[in-house]
């Protein structure tokens, strides 16, 4: 706690149970790998962002720099040695975005602040090979980047629309921007990129036109994923679910000709002829084609089949997708027991005890 901004970790919470934000930077080679890996702390960095938060970070081998974003309730935050720039309109007025680039030595590269009237929110960050920088999220007021890049404002109660920008490596400079929609409250959790293409996912609660792809909300949200080039102009998209339940693309990764896919959902996954354990939520994992949006090899992860008769159904979800190559990392939380496929996580012993989990999928 403090002054606004970046100051230590060694910093105390004056309020117990209250979180404090950071960042950190490791290094993680060690001499000894056989006994145990050891991550060594280059700097690590805590961030007071009022009653926001830091959301998403994202980072790129070809690029010796990370980037973070969220969101933040103090308007002209200052952030370490670079402070945050306000671009556009006034910050402040609700939520404000913020996204910053951090050297590998823990120095902050630039720092920007986007906002105005109302909230928005960067929800989910990616950096292609050069180092620019895509933010993802949700706007439900006033948002103008700078440089002519001002989004429609948001004047309806209960509206946050789906938005995607573009920043230039070298000092944030907003280079693209684009919103679509004007109904829904809707959440964009994930965007990935190959420097070609941009692809965003999350949960859709209202029918939207994206540019010449329109996507349809069947009842309360639908997963849904978009395809864009780095004009930010769509090309094609999926969406999935039913009238009655609720479903989200939690997490998105690249890997060749594929975007591998991850979430959580009950009901039904319409079009898939996927359904969730009644009355709980499943996991789902997808291959998705990036040529024209086809799916492939969809999976649900679900209660463990061989778990002990009378044990407690509960939840799956896919909340990570990264990959390393061709492996397919994915990483949520499950309680009770979960299955996927050939491999099965042991009982947590409740319900609605929550526990982590990492997995490797072979595409």
């Amino acid at each position: 706690t403090g002054a606004a901004g970046i100051g230590k970790l060694a910093d105390v919470v004056s309020v117990p149970g209250t979180a404090m934000n950071f960042y950190m930077v490791v290094n993680g080679t060690t001499s000894t790998p056989a006994v145990a890996p050891v991550a060594a702390t280059i700097k690590g960095q805590s961030v007071d962002v009022g009653s926001g938060a830091l959301l998403a970070a994202a980072s790129n081998p070809n690029v010796d720099a990370f980037a973070i974003c969220g969101k933040t309730s103090i308007a002209d935050l200052a952030v370490g040695n670079a402070g945050l720039t306000s671009a556009g309109g006034t910050a402040g007025g609700g939520m404000d975005i913020l996204v910053a680039v951090i050297n590998n030595d823990g120095s902050v590269k630039w720092g920007l602040q986007f906002g105005g009237t109302g909230d928005q929110i960067c929800s989910a960050i990616a950096m292609d090979n050069s180092g620019n920088v895509y933010i993802t999220g949700t706007n439900a007021g006033a948002l103008d980047f700078g440089g002519g890049h001002a989004l429609t404002t948001v004047t309806a109660s209960g509206v946050a629309l789906p938005y995607v920008a573009v920043l230039a490596a070298a000092d944030g400079t907003v280079t693209q921007a684009a919103q679509w929609g004007t109904t829904g409250n809707n959440a964009v959790n994930a965007i990935a990129t190959d420097g070609t293409n941009v692809y965003i996912g999350g949960a859709l609660a209202a029918s939207t036109t994206f540019g010449g792809v329109s996507l349809v909300d069947s009842g309360l949200t639908d997963a849904f994923i978009l395809k864009m080039s780095t004009s930010l102009v769509p090309s094609c998209g999926l969406d999935l679910g039913d009238a009655t339940s609720d479903q989200a693309v939690k997490g998105l990764g690249l890997s060749g000709t594929s975007l591998y896919v991850g979430g959580a959902f009950q009901g039904t996954l319409s079009p898939l002829t996927i359904t969730s354990t009644a009355g709980t939520l499943d996991g789902f994992t997808l291959e998705v084609g990036t040529a024209n949006c086809t799916i492939g090899c969809p999976k649900q992860l679900t209660e463990d089949p061989s778990a002990p008769a009378g044990t407690s159904a509960g939840t799956q979800t896919v909340g990570a997708v990264t990959m390393q190559g061709s492996n397919w990392w994915v990483a949520g939380i499950y309680s009770s027991s979960m299955s996927l496929g050939g491999v099965s996580l042991p009982l947590t012993g409740s319900a609605g005890t929550n526990f982590n989990y990492v997995a490797h999928l072979i595409p």
